[in-house]
């Protein structure tokens, strides 16, 4: 990162892509800090609005473990509000009770706590006024699609009973992901549930949005798990890479005896396409 290229007039907020540079260096550094100060006794703040004297220092408690948002999507009259909550020591405190000036790290009741990801700490901005936003109801159909159902992919949602149209089992389409990653070629199954697609690794849950609602469709793991296994079984020197349900084959093993043309004939007699990114 090039901080000369950084230029802040008093008064200006710096830009998100700005935000998100310096976000992006300081968080790994200030984990490796937490690890180092966490059993220190002598880290301290000082109190509001107190001069800077040792009688006004307070003993603070780092913690090592990291926070993750969560939200809720309650219905009103003529607006849809959406409340930013962590959940600390058991309880659920809404991210604007932060002590600090800054999301880059939450501060409440003596105790200092990183955000888990960077990606975090600016979607926490988004809720420090108030600790939530609100959309009139002739925008929440497209807020819907456009802010919410990527919250739900990456982060616990709970929606109001009267925004959810229905709960339903969901029989997934299925698909296989082809990636060239050096002497491997990566076999990804990918799942599709009423449009919207999942990797195994995703939540247990898809929320597909209907007209200002959500149905919430509940992933048959068991059906994606049989899909794998035999993925799997179509070649002996299979592994799995980091993610366990990605599949990895070298180079040389595809080739040999024609087995990708076999592969392609199995993929097409179970009637699952192939595509590559």
């Amino acid at each position: 990162m090039n901080w000369e290229n950084i230029i802040h007039h008093e008064n200006d907020e710096l830009p998100e892509e700005t935000r998100q540079l310096m976000i992006e260096y300081l968080h790994p550094k200030l984990k490796k800090l937490f690890v180092e100060i966490s059993n220190n006794p002598f880290v301290f703040y000082q109190a509001d609005k107190k001069t800077f004297k040792t009688e006004n220092l307070k003993p603070a408690i780092v913690s090592t473990e990291t926070l993750m948002p969560e939200f809720e999507v309650k219905n009103g009259e003529g607006f849809v509000t959406i409340d930013c909550t962590v959940k600390l020591n058991g309880s659920r405190i809404a991210v604007d009770q932060n002590k600090l000036g800054s999301s880059l790290m939450f501060f409440h009741d003596r105790g200092i706590n990183l955000w888990d990801k960077e990606t975090d700490v600016l979607l926490v901005e988004k809720f420090l006024s108030g600790g939530k936003i609100r959309f009139n109801k002739e925008d929440w159909p497209d807020q819907l699609v456009q802010f919410v159902l990527p919250l739900t992919r990456n982060y616990q949602v709970n929606f109001d009973r009267t925004l959810i149209k229905e709960i339903k089992a969901g029989e997934p389409e299925k698909k296989v992901l082809l990636q060239e990653k050096g002497e491997y070629l990566l076999f990804q199954p990918i799942f599709s549930y009423k449009g919207y697609e999942t990797k195994p690794a995703g939540k247990d849950e898809l929320i597909v949005p209907e007209n200002g609602k959500v149905i919430i469709v509940k992933r048959d793991r068991q059906v994606e798990l049989e899909f794998i296994r035999k993925l799997e079984s179509l070649h002996s020197n299979f592994i799995h890479t980091e993610t366990s349900m990605t599949l990895a084959l070298k180079g040389v093993d595809v080739l040999r005896n024609n087995w990708f043309f076999l592969f392609v004939d199995a993929m097409k007699e179970m009637k699952v396409p192939l595509f590559s990114r």
